[in-house]
C-alpha cells in the first residue's frame, strides 16, 4: 500500500478518571508517509509504584492533499507491563497505527435546466483558481485544467477524485 505524505495528526495522553484535560498533547506531521514518536510517557506510577496506563487517542487533523480527513479516531493504551514482568530499562513498549484515507470525491451531473435530462456531448474542465484580478474575476491557466471530460447521457454522473481540500476550484463548460 502506498505511504502518503502531509498528514497532520495529533496525539493526546488522558488519565483513565479524567477525558477533560488531557496530560500530553502533540501536534505531528509524518516524514515520508511514517509518523513516529519516542518517549511518551506509559501511564502515572502510584505510591507501591503500580502505573496506571494513559489512554492515548489519535485524530487526524489534516490529510494528505487530495484525500478526505479520516473519520477514525484512535484509541490505545500501552501496557505498563509484559505480562507481570517489568519492562527492562532499553526496553520499548510499542503500538503501530494505520490510517488510511481516501480520495476526495465531487459528483457532478449536467441536465438541461427546462427538462431535467442528461445532457450529453458537453466538454467540461476544472481549474484550480490561482486568484482574482482586480474586478474580482477567477484567474486560472486556461491551458492547465485538473481534469476534462465529455458528458455522456448513458453515464450522467462524473466522479471527480483527488481535489485538495481547501483550495478553490472552477468548474467551466468549454464546448
Amino acid at each position: 500500500q502506498e505511504l502518503l505524505t502531509g498528514a497532520v495528526f495529533q496525539v493526546s495522553a488522558w488519565r483513565k478518571e479524567d477525558r477533560t484535560c488531557p496530560v500530553y498533547s502533540r501536534i505531528v506531521s509524518d516524514h515520508g508517509g511514517i509518523v513516529r514518536l519516542e518517549d511518551l510517557p506509559v501511564g502515572e506510577a502510584d505510591q507501591a509504584g503500580v502505573i496506571t496506563p494513559y489512554i492515548y487517542t489519535v485524530e487526524e487533523l489534516v490529510p494528505p492533499d487530495g484525500y478526505a480527513v479520516s473519520q477514525t479516531s484512535w484509541e490505545f493504551s500501552f501496557q505498563p507491563d509484559r505480562d507481570g514482568i517489568s519492562y527492562a530499562w532499553d526496553a520499548m513498549a510499542e503500538e503501530v497505527l494505520y490510517a488510511v484515507n481516501e480520495k476526495t470525491k465531487v459528483v457532478i451531473r449536467k441536465e438541461d435546466f427546462d427538462s431535467g435530462a442528461f445532457v450529453d456531448g458537453a466538454q467540461m474542465a476544472v481549474y484550480e483558481v490561482l486568484g482574482t484580478d482586480e474586478q474580482g474575476r477567477y484567474q486560472y491557466e486556461e491551458e492547465n485544467p485538473v481534469q476534462t471530460w465529455m458528458t455522456r447521457a448513458e453515464t450522467p454522473s462524473y466522479v471527480l477524485e483527488g481535489l485538495t481540500a481547501g483550495r478553490t476550484y472552477l468548474l467551466m463548460e468549454i464546448k
